[in-house]
């Protein structure tokens, strides 16, 4: 049994009847005339509305706004398409008693009113603003015995429709982040773009929170809504448990044409025909534009590795193991640099790391000179027969000693030099 202090139907439910597409004027139009109306309406129908509708329908002046100052200033090629609907519908809600009569036009406000701004599974769009509202018949009817009554409402809305691929035109966010740009569409809804997604240009400030690059000038040029639209690809929309929409996408570079002159895309982006726009990835577009492809970094990466190699060529024009020559510019090298020459011959190019090395061996890995004899890494010494090792530098031979070795070694070594004359 339904309560007599809550409605039968809290969320009313809706109904499709129809859609058809509409362009950035229709829907600019749309949307004034809905403004117009609230505001020649009574004070109460339009501060006094039931529950959280107040937030969504103060947010359609926003939206018109910004298309009639960024999207319907354009020419018709150059605008964004197939953004916007008007889609016909029909809602079944339970109103409370106190909105018969005088506050109907309220009530039927407060019910619909739930439907914008978020995305309705059953209309395909995102309501942004009713172009008519009216109760579909002329009585109501009481449901069970609750006190709310059961009625029918025909309305008519304009609807935004986001694409996968989708062109945009939005503006700069006043709240920035170091992880990514907000940008703002329609003044409403944000689309995020991911840093590793944006221009390579970009540097965030971490002071001021904001997002610049660097002009012709060599100055830093901030990224703010004032400096005017830019263009913003449509790579995914997040729909959440309620409807609210996020976008995610990519930023047309460069971004701002200048002051006056509109957003930053070639009219040849666009169809030639018509007066709607394309809102696939125009063809004469190439993602390099805005991310640097794999092939650009490979070749960055070749390049900067050639770079390197070429200056520690330079270092040491000895290299790949080609052995010094001995005497002269061999001898001199070591000792113009303070150091005494090796006693191999002067300074080589260890094969095995790359190093610049002096003498038999290397300090840094101790691979052996090519063409000279193998020396022990562990202990860089030269061990004879009777296990006496010979110092590669000082040449100084020293006796096998017998600490830390086995007691078998041990005895054998003291009966050996017993037996010895």
């Amino acid at each position: 049994m339904p309560l007599a202090h809550s409605a039968y139907r809290p969320l009313p439910v809706v109904e499709f009847l129809g859609s058809r597409p509409i362009s950035a004027e229709d829907a600019a139009r749309g949307l004034a005339s809905s403004v117009e109306t609230d505001e020649g309406a009574a004070p109460e129908a339009r501060y006094e509305l039931p529950g959280s509708t107040l937030v969504n329908f103060r947010q359609i002046p926003g939206i018109v706004d910004a298309l009639q100052t960024d999207w319907v200033s354009l020419p018709g090629r150059e605008r964004p398409a197939d953004c916007f609907v008007e889609v016909r519908g029909r809602l079944e809600t339970h109103l409370h008693p106190c909105f018969l009569g005088e506050k109907l036009a309220l009530g039927l406000r407060g019910a619909a009113g739930t439907l914008l701004l978020r995305f309705n599974k059953v209309l395909q769009c995102v309501p942004l603003g009713f172009t008519r509202l009216l109760p579909a018949g002329t009585h109501g009817a009481i449901v069970g015995e609750s006190p709310y009554v059961h009625f029918l409402v025909a309305f008519s809305a304009v609807g935004f429709v986001p694409k996968q691929g989708q062109w945009f035109i939005g503006r700069i966010a006043e709240q920035q982040t170091m992880q990514g740009l907000n940008v703002l569409i329609l003044n409403c809804f944000n689309m995020f773009i991911r840093r590793r997604e944006m221009p390579r240009q970009l540097r965030f400030d971490d002071e001021k929170g904001i997002w610049s690059y660097e002009g012709e000038d060599e100055k830093a040029v901030r990224l703010r809504s004032k400096r005017g639209p830019i263009w913003v690809q449509n790579r995914s929309s997040v729909i959440g448990s309620r409807g609210p929409v996020s976008l995610f996408g990519t930023l047309h570079w460069p971004c701002f044409a200048g002051e006056g002159r509109g957003p930053a895309v070639p009219a040849e982006h666009w169809r030639s025909n018509g007066d709607a726009g394309s809102s696939a990835l125009p063809p004469t577009f190439t993602a390099a534009e805005v991310l640097p492809s794999h092939k650009e970094k490979k070749e960055k990466k070749e390049k900067k590795d050639k770079k390197e190699k070429k200056e520690h060529k330079e270092e040491n024009p000895w290299k790949d193991g080609a052995p010094m020559p001995s005497g002269g510019a061999a001898d001199a090298a070591p000792a113009a640099a303070g150091r005494p020459p090796g006693p191999s011959g002067g300074v080589w190019t260890c094969p095995s790391c790359n190093a610049s090395a002096e003498g038999a061996t290397c300090r840094r890995c101790l691979a052996p000179r090519p063409g000279a004899e193998a020396v022990d890494r562990g202990k860089r010494r030269r061990k004879g027969a009777d296990g006496s090792s010979v110092d590669p530098g000082s040449g100084v031979r020293k006796e096998a000693s017998t600490i830390g070795t086995p007691k078998r070694r041990r005895q054998g070594a003291a009966s050996g030099s017993a037996a010895g004359p």
